[in-house]
């Protein structure tokens, strides 16, 4: 027992919606004191609107959230952005979620600032939006790996090195 007689409940919503409802729905029968979590959602669950129980949400915020801690998700994606740009980097991908939850939502447009400011066209980003799970991201990342492995285009020997690193860590992982 902690000296402050308090308890922490930790639920790993998954990603999955009707999942976060169920835990919402367990804290407030506990009778929880409050409630911190990263929501899934773009509004705020219903069960939590007439709520007693203070919410603070972290890193992703619904849109009629009231407490929430978040990063500066649009100038962390300006700064990726911005190095990849003075890295030399020519054919930039954003790999995002395809659910484009609040954050990465900033981030993608901090990100399209830095490529804007660069010169890069915005009106055909290379971007795909993957279901946020390990599995599905890798299986997505070894695709897009072995197709430029094909594009005659970039078959450099440093590409290829570039590529066959890239295919070992990933198939690793």
């Amino acid at each position: 027992m902690h000296p402050y007689n308090y308890s922490v409940f930790i639920c790993d919503l998954n990603e999955d919606a009707d999942l976060e409802e169920r835990y919402i729905q367990d804290m407030l029968d506990k009778n929880v004191d409050g409630l911190i979590f990263v929501s899934g959602r773009d509004t705020t669950s219903p069960l939590l609107k007439d709520a007693k129980v203070p919410t603070v949400y972290i890193d992703r915020s619904p849109k009629d959230a009231r407490t929430t801690v978040c990063s500066d998700n649009y100038q962390g994606g300006y700064i990726a952005g911005k190095k990849l740009c003075e890295c030399g980097c020519k054919n930039i991908l954003f790999v995002r979620d395809c659910r484009m939850p609040s954050t990465v939502e900033q981030r993608r447009d901090g990100f399209l600032k830095a490529l804007d400011e660069c010169g890069y066209s915005q009106e055909n980003p290379h971007e795909i939006g993957i279901q946020p799970e390990y599995k599905a991201t890798k299986e997505k990342m070894l695709e897009l790996i072995r197709k430029q492995q094909e594009n005659p285009a970039l078959q450099s020997d440093a590409a290829k090195d570039n590529y066959e690193n890239l295919l070992s860590e990933l198939n690793d992982a």
